[in-house]
């Protein structure tokens, strides 16, 4: 069994066969060990103020939008952003045929290769880390181009081109967009 956090809670990982008193006794024993890991996500914007590529940048307005014209906003920087990163990164890596780049807010993913359809769809939330964070993940999902499992293979591969790319990981996980 296995117990984490995720954006939206803890996130408890059990075979089908386990009895309910043995996940539920597992889940207590490990709760003060999760709560010691909890750190507040630093908020992407505060007011018009917004976090965008690891700086903070006055959006005028932008507290007054929807949620979906916020979004607009953020998708036009970061698409803009990955449509000129994306095409090097395929260079680099030997990849012949671009993939085509989308944005959407995803929730548990920073980006998803879909190799049958050649595109790769990043998450809205990348536009608010450094553009060096953001490559890495442009590179991780690259790296599937050629192994699709995170084997061995596919993190010498990945770490070829990206050679920080645990440094940059971390920055993710703890969400540092500075």
């Amino acid at each position: 069994m296995s117990l984490r956090t995720g954006k939206t809670g803890f996130v408890c990982n059990a075979p089908t066969f386990q009895k309910e008193k043995e996940i539920e006794d597992f889940v207590i024993s490990a709760i003060p060990k999760l709560e010691r890991r909890i750190k507040p996500i630093p908020q992407s914007s505060e007011g018009d103020n917004v976090w965008i590529f690891g700086e903070k940048v006055l959006i005028s307005g932008y507290a007054s939008l929807t949620k979906e014209k916020q979004n607009l906003i953020l998708k036009r920087y970061l698409l803009s952003f990955l449509k000129e990163v994306n095409p090097i990164h395929e260079r680099n890596m030997g990849i012949e045929t671009s993939y085509e780049v989308k944005v959407r807010d995803c929730k548990t993913v920073y980006g998803v290769h879909h190799t049958q359809k050649r595109y790769i769809t990043y998450s809205l939330e990348l536009v608010h880390y450094k553009k060096d964070t953001i490559e890495s993940v442009v590179s991780h999902e690259l790296a599937h181009h050629y192994v699709h499992a995170h084997s061995k293979k596919f993190y010498t591969i990945l770490l070829k081109e990206c050679p920080n790319y645990w440094y940059y990981r971390k920055k993710l996980i703890h969400h540092i967009y500075d």
